[in-house]
């Protein structure tokens, strides 16, 4: 019966949608019920419809969510306005997020969306603004040496591998942007 389905239920049944590639089935869920929606059944339907490229249904959800979403859904924001080439949105988002509501996925979220829209100098900018508040890990290296190879600049990218001291414990993406 559809009146005793929860938003657990709902929102399991999305995520089974999504991870095997039927983003339709689980915007059609989304849908039909209305009304029993929280920040991970938001997260989720942004996350179908960035899937397949329907960017207009998940702005027109964006612009009817609430301020006080939790931050797996900001940094989702973050990751879609990133992904439809809206740095702006992206950047007006993460500014205004809180700063003791960011958190290192926050940040990473960010780098990526500057480093994919091809604004590396961003990228390198905000990673050295945060670098004493974070505890930086592989991704947010990673990302930071991609973009110091974007733009040529290959000193930043040594001095942080000379200070990274753990090379060899990081993760295989970290290890092959240290090789590239």
């Amino acid at each position: 019966p559809q009146n005793k389905r929860n938003i657990i239920s709902i929102t399991s049944m999305m995520k089974c949608c999504i991870n095997h590639n039927k983003n339709d089935k689980a915007i059609s869920i989304y849908e039909q019920y209305n009304g029993k929606h929280d920040d991970v059944s938001n997260l989720l339907f942004i996350k179908a419809c960035s899937n397949i490229g329907d960017y207009d249904k998940a702005k027109k959800l964006i612009k009817s969510t609430t301020t006080d979403a939790c931050i797996e859904f900001i940094n989702s924001l973050i990751d879609f306005y990133g992904k439809i080439g809206d740095v702006d949105n992206a950047l007006n988002t993460f500014n205004n997020t809180p700063g003791n509501e960011k958190n290192i996925v926050t940040i990473n979220t960010m780098l990526k969306c500057f480093i994919d829209n091809n604004e590396n100098e961003k990228a390198i900018s905000l990673y050295e603004q945060y670098n004493n508040h974070y505890k930086y890990d592989d991704i947010s290296n990673t990302l930071f040496i991609k973009a110091c190879t974007n733009i040529g600049d290959a000193d930043k990218g040594k001095k942080l591998i000379k200070s990274t001291t753990k090379v060899m414990d990081g993760s295989i993406e970290f290890i092959n942007s240290v090789i590239d």
